[in-house]
């Protein structure tokens, strides 16, 4: 009775990468397989905060223009995963790492269930799947030389647009999934260059159906965003990136705000970290 809850779009992305550079991971028939052996509707019901969206691709639904609104995601089907598997000579004795992060990520409070999920499924395909537990440092270290395998990773886009969440993991990131994959990068920085809402929505379909065709990752889920307030703060208002903290008050004359990480400091104008931003 004495909270406010505000719910706002979902800006974020929750996905499995591959690093293109480390075999198996290196064929896309491979990647491919392991999309379709994923029940990921499972995953975002077992794992995602209450309202949260099963991706059907990397931007959500009410992010126009980008999304693109008949492309679906692969439905699960185990016996067409396994016939990909065999048609590239696929060793199933072989270990297949998958990088986690050992605290919470963003809105997921144990990113290692999720990663024992995904053991799981895949097992039932005979794939043998170790989960390489990392503090933050140690897993953006293995992200950014590209030599993880598999890794579960996320991030809240970074501005108001379907680019955002393109231009982050294929070119801010792009060394993540191991080789760049450069016709969609190109796509990318030609959508980035059209105003015409039209056009960039027919670049965005082809960028797309791209991500669809090469599977550099499998996107999992937006998970969903509220705030939740004291109903003593004055002039609560929220976006789907910040509070409104400078116009906020509160009869006890101060404001405590929870956050899953410090801020780095109180300088933003040398920071790219949202916990940084929010604060300051």
């Amino acid at each position: 009775e004495n909270l406010r809850v505000l719910s706002n779009i979902p800006m974020n992305l929750y996905y499995i990468g591959f690093s293109n550079k480390v075999a198996p991971f290196d064929k896309v028939e491979v990647r491919k397989a392991v999309a379709l052996a994923l029940d990921r509707q499972q995953m975002v019901l077992d794992n995602f905060p209450e309202g949260s969206e099963i991706a059907q691709q990397m931007i959500p639904s009410n992010v126009q223009p980008g999304r693109s609104v008949e492309l679906r995601w692969y439905q699960s089907d185990s016996e067409q995963a396994v016939e990909l598997l065999k048609s590239v000579n696929f060793d199933f004795g072989q270990e297949i790492t998958i990088a986690v992060i050992d605290s919470s990520m963003q809105y997921i409070d144990y990113p290692s269930d999720i990663a024992r999920a995904i053991k799981s499924q895949l097992a039932e395909i005979n794939i043998n799947v170790k989960i390489v537990e990392l503090t933050q440092d140690e897993f953006i270290q293995n992200l950014e030389s590209g030599s993880a395998m598999m890794y579960l990773y996320a991030f809240q886009a970074d501005y108001d647009d379907g680019a955002a969440f393109l231009e982050r993991p294929f070119i801010g990131e792009a060394n993540y999934l191991g080789e760049p994959y450069v016709e969609i990068q190109k796509m990318i920085k030609e959508v980035l260059s059209v105003s015409e809402e039209d056009a960039r929505q027919a670049i965005f379909d082809q960028i797309n159906q791209s991500v669809m065709d090469q599977v550099p990752l499998i996107p999992l889920g937006h998970a969903a965003h509220v705030t939740v307030f004291r109903k003593t703060v004055q002039n609560a208002t929220s976006n789907s990136f910040f509070e409104n903290f400078e116009a906020m008050s509160s009869s006890e004359e101060q404001l405590r705000f929870m956050g899953i990480n410090e801020p780095l400091s109180l300088i933003p104008s040398d920071e790219d970290d949202l916990a940084t931003f929010r604060i300051t």
